[in-house]
């Protein structure tokens, strides 16, 4: 859908939201809303030679470290294929490893 926007730029001179020129920022080329997108399906696997990365995030009160396990390359050839995809991931192709609690706020202030 938002591939088949059209963003026209305005104009500078003059406050065209005013005048009789004005057109909306976007317009709608004949979109089908009620269209089903087309689902592109891709699938991904856990590499032993070059995973992608890690990142440390809180959830649920815990230090949790996600993997990515794909390579990166593999992981932006995924991201880059299709506006909306459906991944099929191989076991351990992402990874959540529980850490410590994370200390309570209260305790700061004693």
């Amino acid at each position: 859908v938002c591939s088949q926007l059209k963003t026209p730029w305005e104009e500078t001179g003059g406050n065209l939201k005013g005048d009789d020129s004005y057109k909306a920022p976007f317009v709608w080329n004949n979109v089908d809303l009620g269209k089903a997108p087309a689902i592109e399906t891709q699938k991904l696997a856990p590499s032993t030679v070059d995973p992608a990365g890690e990142d440390e995030i809180a959830l649920c009160n815990h230090n949790v470290t996600v993997k990515y396990n794909p390579t990166m390359s593999e992981c932006h050839v995924a991201s880059a294929l299709a506006a909306t995809s459906e991944f099929e991931l191989e076991k351990g192709t992402i990874t959540l490893h529980v850490g410590e609690e994370l200390p309570s706020d209260d305790e700061g202030d004693e």
